[in-house]
This record gives C-alpha cells, structure tokens and sequence, in this order.
C-alpha cells in the first residue's frame, strides 16, 4: 500500500513539473503572438484615425500602446520574458500614414533561450522576427 502510494506522488511531481513548463511555454508563445497583433493594431489605428501610435517597451514590466500620449492598453510581460535596452528608442511610432521613420530592431531576452527579436524597416512598418 505504501509502495503504490509513492509510485502515485512521484509520478504526481512529475506530471506538475510538465505541465508547469508546458504553461509557461504556452504563455510565452501567447504573449509573442499578441505583440505582433497589438503592433498590426497600432499600424492600422494610426491609418484609420490619421494619427500618431506608439508602443512603448518597458524593461521587465511590460509594453503600452498610446495614441498621442493617451494610453490605450497595457500589456504585461510574462515572467520569463524581458526586454533589452538595445538602442535610445526602446518604442515603435506609427505615422498617420501608417508609416515608421527609422529602422528599429527590439530585442526580447527569453529565460534560457534565443532572445527574440523584432526587426523594422523604413516604411510601411514591415517587420521581421528572428528567435
């Protein structure tokens, strides 16, 4: 009875321990998809109310999407994510036009992986994503 008991709790850790990390993994690629979503969004706002957007990255708190200084959402990183100051614009502004005025390149540091990174050209706010 006890044997069978300890086979039960350790086969118990080992399932949480999974599931545990499959969750974090989940939440990290949810998180990579919004941005990506939220950036979209901001392109075609600026484009549909003609004015400014910016998202603004903040180092482990999170980014914001504002739309001429108005903050309209907030999003928090997850915990195994964080973003790496890499250049004096940690933010991506949005013309009424649609447009960016610089080549900007975000760098996301992943716990114990490839950091992740977004990449900008001059334009209409084509982005590229190596990871």
């Amino acid at each position: 009875m006890l044997l069978v008991l300890l086979i039960v709790a350790i086969v118990t850790l080992f399932a949480a321990r999974i599931i545990l990390y499959q969750m974090a993994e989940h939440e990290e690629k949810n998180f990579f998809e919004q941005l990506h979503a939220d950036i979209y969004f901001a392109q075609s706002y600026a484009l549909a109310e003609a004015g400014r957007v910016r998202v603004n990255f903040y180092g482990d708190n999170g980014y914001e999407i504002s739309v001429q200084g108005e903050v309209i959402k907030v999003v928090p990183y997850p915990k195994t994510v964080s973003y790496i100051v890499t250049q004096q614009f940690a933010y991506i502004e949005f013309t009424d036009k649609g447009s960016i005025s610089r080549i900007l390149k975000h760098s996301f540091a992943r716990k114990n992986k490839k950091n992740y990174e977004i990449t900008f050209h001059l334009g209409k706010g084509r982005h590229g994503i190596s990871m």
